[in-house]
């Protein structure tokens, strides 16, 4: 192919990149430099997401999707994009139809809890997220949804304090200006580990087991199938052999979330407990899957 094809296809592309971002982001000359504008603005398009505005107290980036729902981001937006995007926890209709709750352990800034809310058989959400601000952010993009939510008939529950096999303050560490990038003392993240930008604070952890019995008592009455989402940063071993532990590992109809450090270890006790693995993906050891009860 002629080096001049390639050259004029290059800029053509580079300038309609240009024309897009403008278009998604209403010409705002912030959001248009801002890292990798191009992709999200792309993505947006691609998925029918608007952009609302700024909020003027905080800089956050307001949008919303085809589904009414609000969502706040900035110029960390992978997990936005990862979410609402890329369908991380898109799944066959099946599996969705029946009422559920859904438990969110490592809620970050409430992108799962708040895309299962476009579901018309979702009802309850429980929500975790150690990290103060994480948790703001979460009870902010919570907050612009009040009507929705009211509308739809969600109750959502959110709760500063993150889940693991024993009640615990711990020392989170995560990478500056990337809530998402995080772990605790005494699990493995690779994403964290051996990195110079990490910041640490201490955090409040509690049972998973106890937690979840106190929940499970409140929704008893409701006949609403269980989905648990796990996205805990290398965490998600020490609650699966807690929950393996105590049974209430058998509680779930249906799990789904992240493995950091291998899936095997999970696959082999959740299928002893009954289920079957439906789904695995990603790459090297981080792994997302679904489980689905058998």
């Amino acid at each position: 192919m002629p080096s001049n094809f390639i050259k004029k296809l290059k800029l053509n592309l580079f300038y309609f990149d240009n024309l897009l971002t403008k278009e998604v982001f209403k010409c705002d000359p912030e959001l248009c430099k801002m890292e990798r504008a191009h992709i999200l603005a792309a993505a947006m398009h691609r998925n029918g997401i608007r952009y609302i505005r700024k909020d003027p107290n905080n800089g956050r980036i307001i949008l919303c999707t085809p589904e009414r729902i609000m969502v706040a981001t900035d110029n960390y937006w992978v997990i936005f994009h990862e979410i609402f995007c890329a369908k991380l926890y898109e799944m066959e209709d099946k599996h969705l139809k029946k009422p559920f709750a859904l438990f969110d352990l490592g809620m970050n800034r409430a992108y799962t809890s708040l895309y299962f809310t476009q579901f018309d058989s979702c009802k309850v959400i429980y929500g975790y997220e150690p990290h103060p601000e994480t948790f703001a952010f979460a009870k902010y993009n919570i907050d612009l949804n009040k009507e929705y939510l009211i509308d739809k008939g969600i109750k959502v529950n959110i709760f500063e304090y993150g889940l693991g096999d024993k009640d615990a303050t711990l020392q989170l560490r995560s990478i500056s200006g990337r809530d998402g990038v995080s772990t605790v003392e005494g699990c493995q993240n690779s994403a964290v580990s051996g990195k110079s930008n990490t910041q640490s604070i201490n955090v409040k952890i509690r049972n998973v087991s106890t937690e979840l019995e106190k929940r499970f008592v409140e929704i008893k009455d409701l006949e609403l199938r269980k989905i648990l989402k796990i996205d805990v940063e290398g965490a998600e071993y020490g609650i699966f052999e807690e929950l393996c532990k105590t049974g209430q590992i058998k509680q779930f109809d249906l799990i789904t979330g992240e493995a950091h450090n291998g899936i095997e270890p999970i696959r082999m006790k959740l299928e002893a407990n009954g289920f079957t693995m439906e789904h695995i993906g990603g790459s090297g050891k981080c792994k997302d899957f679904l489980f689905v009860k058998a």
